[in-house]
């Protein structure tokens, strides 16, 4: 304690440890033996308080040991009365935090060193609450989904996540914050450099204390887009080679017509279209010629009240052997539905409009079995132009 002049009237033991004075040191001297030069004005200010008759409650500064050293301190000052009210000193309570400050300082060089370290990191690197709620993201991953709203203290991420991906992606996060198992997910994740969504794996780990409770999850996104390209280019190719040898397998052991129905399977399959037809000129042994047909994706009474494909100017390159044609909408070209003598597509036949047709050049197969030679044009089409997730069928040479 200490009158309102500042002299020290009380000096307990805990005060000897804190400040390395004794009572006898200390008692009747000012209180500026612990202050600091450039701190006096604080205590001119605590003693207006006081005189006032406030209460100074965890005012956190600077005091002085005697050994000189400084360090940080709590205290709590009340006034002192007498028995008619009048305020005639001050009773403090110190409380060393130097220790509490000393953690702080050292958290804090931590965090900025994580911080440092995270933002190195050539993949994103994000922190959530115990509730899942995003707290934290590393610049990588705030440089590759571009600007992303704070929603409750949180960061918005389901507003970067493919629409498509959303509902498993939210059900695995609640699974994993309400089980605390480890997170892994793949999903599509808004790559704001190319305003397109890109395959990502999704990590995340709880983080406990010593109690054993989750207080906080660190995660990660690693794009795995090139990966995931070709990955499917190695699947693809395999189906290719697959296909081709089941294929000839087919013309080497089945009939005729079942070895182009095999073809025509297999071709439509690998293209991706909804359905294909493989028409093809038959010319046997005795040099007779005639036009036969297969399909797939379709019942074949679709196509058996209607002609065989005419070298018309929408179909003329592929008949000449000159290229492949690919149209995303064959009623929009300029040459649809000139030919005589109709006008399009025949009344009855499957709406074939979009994504039509991606036909090969023609195609000279020899069957092993029946000795007859085929000039064929395969087709492969789609009636919408949306189909095949916007990429229309895929042509395999």
């Amino acid at each position: 304690s200490k009158t309102l002049d500042g002299i020290i009237t009380s000096w307990n033991a805990a005060a000897e440890r804190i400040f390395g004075h004794t009572a006898d040191e200390a008692i009747g001297q000012h209180i500026t033996l612990i202050i600091p030069e450039d701190r006096y004005q604080e205590e001119a200010d605590i003693i207006a308080k006081i005189s006032a008759g406030q209460r100074v409650d965890h005012f956190e500064t600077v005091r002085k040991r005697k050994n000189g050293e400084l360090f940080a301190i709590a205290v709590t000052i009340s006034p002192i009365r007498n028995a008619a009210g009048t305020v005639i000193g001050a009773s403090k309570i110190a409380r060393d935090i130097s220790l509490t400050r000393a953690l702080e300082t050292e958290l804090a060089n931590r965090t900025r060193q994580l911080e440092a370290l995270t933002n190195s990191l050539p993949q994103m690197v994000w922190a959530a609450d115990a509730d899942g709620r995003l707290t934290y993201i590393n610049a990588h991953a705030a440089d590759y989904v571009g600007e992303i709203k704070l929603i409750d203290g949180g960061y918005d991420w389901p507003s970067v996540i493919h629409p498509d991906d959303l509902p498993a992606g939210t059900e695995a996060w609640r699974h994993s914050i309400a089980t605390g198992t480890e997170y892994v997910l793949e999903q599509r994740i808004l790559h704001a450099a190319s305003n397109t969504y890109r395959w990502n794996l999704s990590r995340a780990v709880p983080i406990r204390d010593d109690a054993n409770t989750i207080t906080r999850w660190i995660g990660t996104s690693t794009d795995i887009e090139d990966q995931k390209q070709a990955s499917q280019l190695v699947e693809e190719e395999r189906e290719i080679v697959t296909a081709l040898y089941e294929v000839g397998e087919a013309f080497t052991n089945q009939t005729l017509e079942e070895a182009v129905q095999t073809a025509t399977d297999q071709a439509t399959r690998l293209t991706g279209a909804q359905f294909g037809a493989f028409f093809y000129n038959v010319e046997n042994i005795d040099g007779e010629s005639y036009t036969l047909y297969t399909i797939a994706g379709v019942d074949r009474a679709h196509f058996d009240k209607f002609p065989m494909p005419r070298n018309t100017a929408i179909f003329a390159p592929t008949f000449s052997g000159e290229k492949v044609v690919r149209y995303d909408d064959v009623t929009t070209q300029a040459d649809y539905g000139k030919n005589a003598p109709r006008r399009g597509m025949p009344q009855g036949h499957l709406p074939v409009l979009r994504r039509t047709p991606c036909r090969r050049p023609g195609v000279l197969l020899r069957h092993a079995g029946d000795g007859v030679e085929l000039l064929a044009h395969p087709g492969f089409t789609h009636t919408r132009i949306d189909a095949a997730g916007g990429g229309g069928p895929r042509v395999k040479h």
